[in-house]
């Protein structure tokens, strides 16, 4: 621990005190001086195959291939039925499409291991639910009170559903290495808790890391990262790359799921009391150090320190939350992470905020988002918007095989309207596609006017009771000190894959 003269003595020789970025010039000023930014508008409406009816299950008719194969694992694929169109369903949060896509299996419509996901967004939601035990990626009931926006595709790659993950990503997106490299997820002996072996900084500065000696009951895990759309920053694809990608991928069952992020991503924290210094003094608080090598011992101390360092701060902002106040230190010595804080509650109470008012619960998320790099964020034009849609579908050109489900996550119901009815318009043109499915909680209807007016009064009415209905447990738990079941009601609610005369703790996948 250093005491308070220490740590201001070494802000100004190590740069700690770094002022606030010009938010304004490095974010947002993306869009070039020829161009505005695109106007949204009101959704459009799509016409639907003729067809098309309202559930995916009627559009569907089993048919046994003549040639099955085996996969790598040696699971049969013969029992995929194949479709006379491909189920297409729309959410309004990417971790629910996974909801659909266990109906699909259970309806043996799509296998339950082995399969690809080719997950098209600007985030690459690979992260792992915080202090979930793994058996419970094997139990739908307690799988879907776990999962979280950015947290869905890890869990579903440990119970067997996916094998291998191509993310295809904007060039704004910087989270993960450009390359495909392969790793273990699997329960860690002395927790029960999923970890991964993965020595990328994406995975060590969220302390999802354990060495391989320390995992059991661990799945293999392909996953390949390409960015397309350079041109937006004077580079080229690698084309050659991404062919090797698709090719790789020949004749494996596939869920292309795309998040309308991919065309335009905003990061909601960016202007997070914008007229203070907030922003860049909880870049300061939660920075990342990377470890000193890449061997293990050196990872898995730089992940022992992090998690310290994030309970003090969790600990700090419940005080706040709380009593809006620091607690006091006594005789103890100050810490750099009590300094920093305390810094905080200075720039708050300088611009006359009172601390009461302040959401630390909010603070907490937007100070863990920074991780090794901040959250994309990236208003795109009409032209940006014509490059990455243009490279969209040079991609879904190259595919061998048809994907067996699609998925669009529209992460923002009313602003994306535009681009998703382009990108509907878009799969229509290129594959035999279902009528789109409003998948909400396991209730799926098909798109028209009314529902899309109906969703979209439940979203709001559902997103303001998440906002008043927010706790200080819930807080805790996200910040990895609690213990306590998240309760989600609408989960528990919802049409889920499990049959009701089944004990939820034993409900298998």
């Amino acid at each position: 621990m250093e005491n308070a003269g220490d740590i201001e003595n070494n802000n100004e020789n190590q740069g700690h005190n770094n002022p606030l970025i010009e938010i304004h010039q490095e974010q947002v000023e993306m869009i070039p001086e020829d161009d505005e930014p695109i106007e949204l508008e009101e959704p459009l409406n799509i016409e639907a195959p003729e067809e098309a009816v309202a559930h995916v299950i009627d559009n569907v008719e089993p048919q046994v291939p003549e040639n099955p194969h085996k996969d790598k694992n040696g699971h049969h694929i013969e029992s995929i039925r194949h479709c006379k169109q491909i189920p297409v369903c729309i959410v309004n949060d990417n971790q629910d499409v996974m909801e659909f896509i266990h109906e699909n299996i259970s309806e043996n419509f799509f296998p339950s291991h082995g399969s690809t996901l080719i997950h098209v967004d600007a985030n690459p939601d690979l992260l792992i639910p915080k202090n979930m035990p793994a058996e419970e990626c094997f139990n739908y009931r307690r799988l879907y009170l776990n999962h979280n926006f950015d947290r869905w595709i890890l869990p579903n790659c440990f119970n067997n559903v996916f094998e291998k993950v191509i993310w295809l990503r904007p060039p704004w997106s910087n989270h993960i290495r450009n390359r495909s490299q392969t790793f273990e997820i699997g329960r860690h002996k002395d927790t029960g808790y999923l970890n991964v072996n993965c020595k990328e900084d994406f995975f060590i500065v969220e302390c999802l890391f354990a060495p391989t000696s320390k995992l059991e009951d661990t799945k293999t895990v392909t996953l390949e990262c390409v960015t397309v759309g350079n041109e937006l920053a004077a580079a080229n694809d690698d084309m050659e790359f991404l062919q090797k990608v698709v090719g790789d991928n020949h004749t494996i069952p596939t869920v292309l799921d795309i998040d309308l992020e991919f065309f335009m991503t905003r990061n909601p924290y960016l202007f997070i009391y914008d007229n203070t210094n907030a922003y860049g003094l909880l870049r300061n608080l939660f920075e990342y150090t990377p470890p000193a090598s890449y061997a293990d011992e050196d990872i898995v101390a730089t992940v022992e320190k992090r998690a310290e360092d994030m309970k003090e701060i969790a600990l700090l902002f419940l005080e706040l939350s709380n009593n809006h106040k620091l607690p006091d230190l006594g005789y103890n010595p100050m810490s750099l992470i009590y300094y920093r804080t305390s810094l905080i509650l200075e720039e708050f109470q300088r611009h006359n905020y009172q601390i009461a008012e302040i959401d630390w619960d909010m603070m907490y998320d937007c100070g863990h988002s920074f991780g090794v790099h901040d959250l994309p964020h990236q208003v795109s034009t009409h032209a940006e918007l014509d490059v990455l849609f243009n490279v969209l579908e040079k991609f879904l050109d190259s595919l061998h095989e048809p994907p067996s489900i699609i998925t669009v996550s529209r992460s923002d119901l009313e602003n994306y309207a535009y681009i998703e009815a382009r990108l509907l318009a878009l799969l229509h043109s290129k594959f035999n596609c279902a009528v789109p499915l409003a998948f909400d909680q396991g209730n799926s209807v098909g798109v028209n006017d009314s529902v899309t007016e109906s969703s979209e009064a439940a979203v709001e009415e559902e997103e303001e009771e998440d906002l008043n209905g927010q706790l200080i447990d819930d807080f805790l738990d996200f910040l990895t000190l609690g213990n306590a079941p998240n309760d989600n009601v609408d989960a528990l609610n919802a049409n889920l894959l499990v049959d009701d005369n089944q004990d939820e703790d034993s409900s298998d996948l």
